[in-house]
């Protein structure tokens, strides 16, 4: 009887021992990811914060006022894509830039009498936008320079037009706009054929 419980407990005994192996073999350390070089998510939001941040950005806005053009110069540390677009009957220049980032608040202000307003705005983290309103649709140009890098911007100072409307047979409408370094000029003229109208003063409102 005690050799039978003597094998009875030596087979439990190797039983137990075989279970303790395999699940030693099966376990896996909660260390593996790292082990293994996996980075946590927080990592990633750094990387992109470190990309971002060694992109393109505009450093700095200036002005050339001279004679016959406004040259407004965008300083940046590398060349970004940009857009161009016209608005308000082309008296508005709309320059977005995409993929670049700018610490600066505002555009400086500029003196220039051919220009209303410049806006600069961003859009997120890495979109800017230069709205530059004009007082007349001014031609412009806009282009790349490197060496440094920076993006100009030319708008000509002299403008003048002529719009003529046919009001009746013999009666003709003209608005006249010149714009030029001393400022706008604006001008009104009625033209009128005396052989199909007469000609008086007219006391306005009675």
């Amino acid at each position: 009887m005690k050799k039978f419980w003597a094998i009875i407990m030596a087979a439990l005994l190797v039983l137990g021992q075989a279970e303790v192996i395999e699940a030693a073999a099966g376990a896996k350390p909660a260390i593996t990811n790292a082990v293994a070089g996996a980075k946590p998510a927080a990592g990633k939001g750094a990387n992109a914060a470190q990309q971002l941040a060694a992109g393109p950005r505009l450093t700095n806005i200036r002005y050339g006022d001279g004679a016959e053009r406004l040259r407004i110069v965008l300083d940046v540390s590398s060349l970004p894509e940009y857009l161009v677009s016209r608005e308000n009957n082309n008296t508005r220049l709309v320059v977005t830039m995409n993929g670049i980032s700018t610490a600066l608040k505002a555009a400086p202000a500029t003196r220039s009498r051919v220009l209303k307003d410049i806006i600069l705005g961003t859009y997120g983290s890495d979109t800017v936008q230069l709205i530059v309103d004009m007082k007349a649709p001014l031609d412009t140009k806009v282009y790349k320079l490197a060496n440094p890098d920076r993006l100009v911007i030319d708008i000509q100072k002299e403008y003048e037009k002529e719009f003529t409307r046919n009001i009746a047979q013999g009666l003709a409408y003209t608005k006249y706009v010149r714009l030029d370094s001393r400022g706008m000029v604006t001008a009104y003229s009625l033209e009128i054929d005396r052989s199909r109208f007469d000609i008086g003063l007219a006391l306005a409102g009675g």
